[in-house]
């Protein structure tokens, strides 16, 4: 996601925001105006409203809110959303022209250890770590991560098992527990993927279950 002006970037999607139905919206929009000198955290707070209007196209009814970022509550189920936005990577842009170059043979594309260190599976999994002081004890908790990078397309199940393996070593009480899973939001203008930009995984030892019925809404969701 690029944004050339700022100001118009808020405007159109806290009225996009206000047409859905989402709740709060002035609290979020006096928030992400104070931060507009910052392109990140703009980007962070206009990746939380594009997570919202996804759920609320979905059927959902949203509330704006901090830490964590979204409650949300879709086919009778409330759960909170912590939403982080993943920039694009120098890799993306490699990865691009490598393929552009390629005639006939394979090409290895997504790649991120010479330039980062980390594989875009463990980088899913620290996120999710790094956020724990935003999952809410004894309700359902999901990280939303909004990724204009096509290095994490289909990740999201590797990422939710890397963490996983981290929360199962934890005691029962560590609020890595609280997660229930990790939803992903891919770039519609990347260069990999198919007609769903969205992927979701559940992760394997959380301290409060999710419920199919919640599980299944959130499985069907495919765009974004």
């Amino acid at each position: 996601m690029q944004i050339r002006d700022v100001g118009q970037a808020i405007d159109y999607y806290v009225n996009r925001l206000r047409a859905a139905g989402a709740h709060d919206v002035d609290a979020y929009e006096k928030t992400v105006r104070n931060n507009s000198g910052n392109e990140s955290q703009v980007l962070n707070f206009l990746s939380e409203a594009i997570t919202a209007l996804m759920f609320l196209e979905h059927g959902g009814d949203v509330l704006m809110r901090d830490k964590p970022d979204l409650l949300v509550k879709l086919r009778g189920e409330s759960f909170y959303a912590e939403v982080k936005h993943f920039n694009r990577k120098e890799q993306d842009d490699l990865d691009e022209e490598a393929e552009r170059n390629a005639k006939f043979e394979f090409v290895r594309v997504g790649d991120t250890i010479p330039k980062e260190g980390k594989t875009p599976w463990r980088q899913i999994a620290d996120v999710a770590i790094n956020k724990a002081s935003s999952y809410i004890e004894g309700a359902v908790n999901l990280l939303v991560i909004h990724s204009d990078s096509d290095a994490l397309y289909g990740m999201c199940e590797s990422g939710a098992n890397e963490f996983s393996d981290d929360m199962k070593s934890t005691p029962p009480g560590s609020p890595l527990r609280r997660l229930n899973g990790i939803m992903l939001i891919n770039c519609l203008m990347g260069f990999r993927g198919g007609p769903s930009n969205v992927e979701f995984a559940i992760t394997k030892y959380p301290w409060q279950q999710m419920s199919f019925r919640l599980f299944d809404a959130l499985a069907e969701i495919h765009t974004g």
